[in-house]
């Protein structure tokens, strides 16, 4: 059985990496977005695909336009997802 200080130090190095986990995923994606962004400058720079639109992302009609294809994203499950 651990003490109180002992629960008190293992529930904050939890959330830590908890955090810490979080920030690594959220500069990743924001990383990988960007580096997508200047691709697609490129590509339609030098026109070179029919369809320039590698990536777009809509927020107000929730759609992501990705390699040509549009997918339609409800934006209310990834919520739901993230909240539990």
């Amino acid at each position: 059985m651990e003490s109180r200080v002992e629960r008190y130090k293992r529930r904050r190095r939890e959330s830590f990496i908890r955090r810490l986990k979080f920030i690594v995923v959220l500069i990743v994606i924001s990383l990988m977005a960007y580096g997508m962004n200047i691709v697609n400058e490129n590509i339609k720079t030098f026109n070179i695909l029919e369809n320039d639109n590698l990536i777009h992302i809509d927020l107000r009609r929730n759609t992501v336009d990705f390699l040509g294809k549009t997918y339609y994203v409800d934006i209310e499950m990834i919520k739901n997802v993230f909240k539990q």
